[in-house]
């Protein structure tokens, strides 16, 4: 029979969700926070079984922390995900469905690209594409603000260097972007469903990868 969750995993869940993605750093220190919290032993040795006991206890939501590596610098990250349905690709969350097109555009060239990144010149370029108007203002504040910064959906491969000219529109240099960490976790069925000729297995971990397919070196 499972126990049910302690009030320090009771915590750490909300904070987890509330965030959706948090790297490896931030779970050890939410999980010492929430511990210390309670009054609760914080021998780090003990997170994989504080986490394994918080999945067993939220599956009937349809919800799993799941496990993730970055693969550039190879260090862990979690993610909050639900198992059944994504509302971020849906557009029933936080962003508009004509955005979440966007998204899905700037996926698909991310995926079929040569080195699983494009530039930001190309990502501007892709509205012109769109069935909808989209002005490539817009399309630089979602990358650059939400889908990098903010949420980590995306990442940049290279520093931005956004400049804004007098009328607050953006040129882009060669700033490359690709898929962020979340994005291969929590997407992870959707990208193997939709681009499953192109995509490949890491070596190690077993997940999808987009740039590298044995990454040099993987950090819990």
């Amino acid at each position: 029979m499972e126990r049910e969750l302690s009030l320090s995993q009771k915590m750490f869940l909300q904070s987890i969700l509330h965030y959706g993605f948090m790297d490896s750093s931030t779970v050890k220190a939410s999980y010492q926070s929430c511990r210390e919290r309670y009054d609760e032993p914080t021998n780090l040795e003990d997170l994989r079984n504080f986490l394994r006991d918080i999945n067993a206890q939220i599956r009937f939501m349809d919800i799993e922390v799941r496990k993730g590596f970055d693969e550039d610098s190879g260090l862990a990250c979690y993610v909050a995900i639900n198992t059944v349905d994504n509302p971020f690709l849906q557009g029933t969350g936080k962003y508009t469905l004509k955005q979440m097109e966007y998204f899905k555009m700037l996926m698909k060239l991310i995926v079929l690209s040569d080195e699983g990144s494009i530039t930001m010149v190309d990502a501007l370029n892709a509205v012109d594409s769109l069935d909808f108007k989209l002005s490539k203002h817009e399309a630089a504040q979602l990358i650059e603000k939400d889908w990098v910064t903010s949420d980590k959906w995306l990442k940049g491969v290279t520093p931005f260097q956004l400049d804004r000219t007098q009328d607050e529109e953006y040129v882009a240099d060669n700033t490359m972007i690709t898929l962020g960490t979340r994005s291969i976790v929590e997407l992870e069925r959707y990208i193997r469903d939709t681009f499953s000729e192109y995509v490949k297995d890491c070596n190690i971990c077993t997940r999808i990868c987009i740039r590298v397919s044995n990454p040099s070196a993987l950090v819990v």
